[in-house]
């Protein structure tokens, strides 16, 4: 078929050379290509003029006349493009991807054209596969839906002829289903949909649970919390880098710790988490040598204040905790007899 096909275009394009090489002689081919214009038949005026002598009496006035055909090219172009993108939203993507096949036989090296073709068919495969996926999914879920009625029908009637031949037709095509799942889960670890390869394996295994298929269950389910893994860790990341950066220690720490909780052996975090706890031991340190100060100055409340902000960044900090039970007990006292002195 293809060759048939082949054949044909070859005959075609003989036929087309063969008239522009007569009407490439023709006194009157000015006249032709105006009446060529107005039927947008730009491949024979591209081939007549390719093949036009310089001794033609016309051939520097049809030459001049590039520009203007270029022009209504463009027009003719944009009309395509036009009407099929209309067509394609009306869901008529036959006639529409026909437009271009159209214009690409009058223009057939447009580089344009081309390229709207390509991006229609590869629109138009998505929705099928969308539509046949959606489909399959569908189909698996109604198969599952009916296995409890046919496995009671099969204990039911097992001497029933039109039972058995429906039960029979039943497994077929759980087998068939479970078959084309296979094939979806194929098709979508090739795209690295992980997901979706995963539910069309558990759709297969409750259809026809076999070692093989167990096993790429298994094997999906790991990528897919891989990626997932990896990806949540670029996430706690990104957070933990932006919360350092606007000096939020606290939270910084928290995104580190998670992203470590996460993946214990990521280098990265680990690092970054030895560089962080060394700079908040310092922050510390000096916070409590700075409120110790204030402390012995009997500036109860001032070093307090320090030591509290300090505790959000290092919680877990027994020193800090000791030192502000410390100073709140000493603050409440001194709330006390402060209306006391006042008398």
């Amino acid at each position: 078929m293809k060759i048939t096909k082949l054949f044909i275009l070859i005959i075609i394009s003989a036929h087309i050379t063969s008239c522009a090489q007569y009407y490439a002689t023709r006194s009157n081919l000015n006249s032709h290509i105006d009446e060529w214009l107005t039927q947008n038949d730009f491949l024979m005026i591209d081939k007549t003029i390719n093949l036009i002598d310089k001794s033609h009496p016309e051939y520097t006035k049809i030459v001049s006349r590039k520009p203007e055909i270029d022009k209504q090219k463009s027009i003719y172009i944009a009309q395509t493009e036009h009407r099929a993108q209309t067509l394609q939203k009306k869901g008529r993507w036959e006639e529409a991807i026909l437009e271009y096949n159209n214009a690409l036989s009058q223009l057939p090296d447009n580089k344009q054209l081309i390229a709207s073709r390509i991006i229609l068919l590869n629109q138009q495969n998505k929705l099928i596969n969308e539509l046949k996926k959606e489909m399959l999914l569908k189909r698996a879920h109604a198969l599952i839906e009916y296995e409890t009625v046919y496995h009671e029908l099969e204990l039911l009637a097992p001497n029933d002829n039109i039972a058995l031949n429906d039960i029979r037709r039943h497994k077929k095509e759980k087998e068939e289903v479970a078959s084309h799942l296979i094939m979806c889960s194929e098709y979508a670890l090739g795209k690295e949909d992980y997901a979706l390869a995963e539910e069309c394996l558990q759709l297969s295994s409750q259809l026809i649970n076999t070692d093989t298929v167990r096993s790429l269950l298994i094997k999906t389910k790991n990528k897919r919390k891989a990626i997932e893994d990896k990806k949540r860790a670029e996430e706690l990341l990104a957070t933990y880098k932006s919360a350092y950066a606007t000096g939020d220690l606290q939270k910084a720490r928290y995104h580190i710790n998670t992203l470590i909780t996460l993946q214990p052996e990521h280098p990265t975090a680990l690092e970054l988490k030895a560089s962080l706890d060394k700079e908040i031991t310092t922050i510390v340190n000096k916070g409590i040598a700075d409120g110790r100060e204030l402390y012995s100055q009997n500036e109860i409340r001032k070093a307090l204040k320090i030591w509290q902000k300090l505790i959000k960044i290092d919680p877990d900090n027994e020193e800090l905790k000791t030192l502000i039970s410390r100073a709140q007990k000493v603050s409440k006292k001194i709330d006390t007899l402060s209306p006391a002195l006042a008398q």
